[in-house]
């Protein structure tokens, strides 16, 4: 009895030992998930032709907190009117403000991919 007890156990930590091995080797060929999204793009003053809008108030938070500044993720454009920022997941609003009065917001669905580009937004 004891013998079939001691070889059913072997048995048991073949099959792990088996298990782990295949999961090690499976593993690496999995990508990474990190769950944070590169959101970047680009903004331009409508001109002929358009150019980048350096310095402009860019702002991105989860759509469900819209108002709340806390949760608000604010950048300024560089001198090619470039932005970026890392988020995870999910609905946000990008507002571009260019002056005190005047701003303009977008919808934007973040998947969870590594990157995500914005078209080039044209202001006035």
């Amino acid at each position: 009895m004891k013998d079939r007890a001691n070889r059913k156990s072997h048995l048991v930590l073949n099959y792990l030992i088996l298990a782990v091995t295949i999961q090690l080797l499976v593993t690496p060929m999995v990508p990474a998930q990190s769950g944070v999204t590169w959101v970047r793009g680009r903004i331009d003053w409508r001109g002929t032709p358009n150019y980048p809008a350096a310095r402009v108030s860019v702002s991105i938070v989860p759509r469900a907190f819209k108002g709340n500044k806390s949760r608000t993720k604010l950048v300024y454009t560089g001198s090619n009117g470039m932005y970026d920022f890392h988020v995870a997941a999910g609905t946000y609003v990008l507002t571009v403000q260019w002056s005190d009065k005047d701003s303009k917001s977008y919808l934007i669905q973040v998947s969870g991919e590594p990157n995500l580009d914005i078209a080039p937004i044209v202001i006035p």
